[in-house]
């Protein structure tokens, strides 16, 4: 549930640093400077897809391994947390492979066609504003999902304390000092 926690958060943090400050940033930008600003992020990204995809995937990925481990054993109660945070996160894979992919493919498209002469028309061939909403979406659910999965971490903690009717060893409690004893003397 650690890396399922961790994956989901990181990716939450990405999606959150393009929402207020990459894209907000780019859209100040003229024409030219937004396409090459935009494409060198984008093959910064492409150079470390293997780590990216690690972390991408690897979020869900985990957020299952944490569904089937708890499907195999006697802990019950962060279930509910762990299915919220896996179709969250599914949604976010969907939002990026549906809606995210073909968009920045369309711009890469026309970064490498004819279109390159007018920076305008490959801006226009991202179409920003859908792009940013997108993304605004696969924020609300990334942070869910991230949300959920800290939320299991804490049920799943709690599912394991000593029961406080006694059934459990009590804590070691430290013996008060007194009156006479100095701190640090035996």
């Amino acid at each position: 549930m650690c890396l399922a926690t961790m994956c989901t958060g990181l990716m939450a943090g990405v999606v959150l640093a393009y929402a207020i400050a990459v894209m907000p940033g780019l859209e100040q930008a003229g024409d030219q400077s937004f396409v090459d600003a935009f494409q060198r992020i984008d093959h910064a990204l492409d150079r470390r897809l293997w780590f990216w995809m690690a972390i991408f995937l690897g979020g869900m990925g985990f957020v299952l391994l944490s569904l089937a481990f708890t499907a195999k054993s006697s802990i019950k109660s962060p279930r509910t947390w762990l299915v919220i945070a896996a179709v969250l996160y599914a949604a976010t894979i969907a939002v990026t492979g549906l809606g995210i992919d073909p968009l920045e493919n369309a711009f890469g498209d026309a970064a490498d066609s004819s279109a390159a002469v007018d920076p305008s028309m490959v801006r226009a061939a991202l179409d920003e504003d859908r792009w940013v909403l997108l993304n605004n979406l696969r924020l609300a659910t990334t942070t869910a999902a991230f949300a959920s999965m800290a939320w299991s971490l804490v049920v799943f903690g709690r599912s394991h304390e000593p029961d406080p009717s006694g059934g459990a060893m009590p804590t070691p409690q430290t013996p008060a000092a007194s009156k006479g004893d100095v701190a640090g003397r035996s």
